[in-house]
């Protein structure tokens, strides 16, 4: 059984729930655990988007990553540095994965949260990457509905 088809499978046992339409969403930690689920092989994840996730895996054997995924980033993140970025692509292609990722150039980590002024250990709100990854959250999420939408 695949590491991540425990959580899934409790989610899909909710009435509530549509397992043909299974995504993710995470910020941070969120983001990391965002893309072990998808690094987990689990076929029940169709979608998944990080931000500003850490973005180094478990030491675990590479599974294939069937579900898109979208990684929206800051280049100047210290928490996920350039080399873990470029990491990060190599282990995507290795594992034969449909992603995408979007670099903001001069963004930090945290920088959607408004609040975050640390600017000397690398945590800095940045309204243009916050606009541009919130038009990059919406057309990833409203291309995961549209593809979930072809299945039912």
């Amino acid at each position: 059984m695949p590491l991540g088809r425990p959580p899934v499978a409790t989610m899909c046992a909710l009435d509530e729930a549509d397992c043909d339409r299974v995504a993710a969403f995470g910020l941070y930690f969120g983001g990391l655990c965002v893309l072990d689920l998808a690094r987990s092989g689990t076929k029940d994840l169709h979608d998944a988007i990080s931000v500003y996730g850490v973005l180094t895996g478990p030491d675990l054997p590479t599974s294939s990553i069937t579900a898109r995924l979208l990684l929206l980033h800051g280049w100047e993140d210290p928490v996920a540095p350039p080399q873990d970025v470029v990491a990060l692509g190599e282990e995507l292609n290795a594992a034969k994965a449909q992603w995408e990722m979007r670099i903001f150039g001069d963004a930090m980590h945290a920088f959607t949260l408004e609040e975050a002024d640390m600017e000397a250990n690398g945590i800095l709100n940045n309204s243009r990457a916050v606009s541009e990854q919130s038009k990059s959250g919406r057309e990833g999420a409203k291309d995961a509905i549209d593809i979930a939408s072809r299945h039912i």
